[in-house]
């Protein structure tokens, strides 16, 4: 029973970890100052930064805000390129890969093998991390966690420059719709102008007529 409940806390930390990432997307999805996803980028960072100093004898505290930042990750970042993967496990990811892999040896659907090649890059760099991240604990000891904070810490810099990207993308966008707005109305303008140029000749030619008669 009490081995049990060694492992039931790191679970309920990463359930109460999903509850926290779905609350934070409800509150903050409009946010203008900052996207809702790097906020959450921030409290994984602060965490693992945090389980740096957490000495070998609290192992079980360490463990818990470990599985609390891995349910934040997964259920924050869920997609790449459209697809559903798992960014802190390989299992379900191994699975897809191989699915659309086959379909694209199979149906010759280039899509099928971009969608293969996106997993296999997942799977290919989670066991590059896993197994740096062994190497690296022979001389950091726990201290190792604090390399994902810089990895998050780009992560966060990357989402703040593609922000600004698609923000001018967006002006662009809303500029070239203006434009088009403007160059309707003075087209509208015009075919007005026209109208009334064609009605007043219509109605010159109409009091030519009655004079005459």
């Amino acid at each position: 029973v009490k081995a049990g409940l060694h492992y039931l806390i790191p679970l309920t930390a990463f359930f109460l970890g999903v509850l926290l990432a779905e609350r934070i997307q409800d509150k903050f999805r409009y946010a203008k100052r900052l996207h809702w996803r790097q906020g959450i980028l921030l409290v994984e960072i602060i965490l693992l930064f945090l389980v740096g100093f957490i000495p070998g004898n609290m192992n079980v505290f360490a463990t818990t805000l470990v599985s609390f930042s891995c349910a934040l990750q997964v259920q924050t970042f869920r997609k790449v390129e459209g697809n559903a993967y798992a960014s802190t496990m390989c299992i379900g990811n191994l699975r897809s890969g191989m699915d659309h892999l086959y379909r694209f040896i199979t149906g010759k659907k280039k899509e099928e093998g971009k969608t293969a090649a996106i997993y296999l890059t997942a799977i290919t760099s989670f066991a590059i991390g896993a197994a740096c991240g062994g190497h690296l604990t022979t001389y950091f000891s726990y201290r190792t966690i604090w390399i994902s904070c810089v990895i998050l810490i780009c992560c966060f810099l990357l989402m703040l420059i593609e922000e600004e990207e698609d923000l001018e993308v967006l002006e662009k966008k809303e500029r070239k719709e203006l434009q088009a707005e403007k160059n309707l109305v003075k087209k509208e303008q015009e075919e007005l102008q026209e109208e009334k140029l064609l009605m007043k000749e219509t109605e010159n030619e109409f009091q030519q007529k009655i004079s005459k008669g």
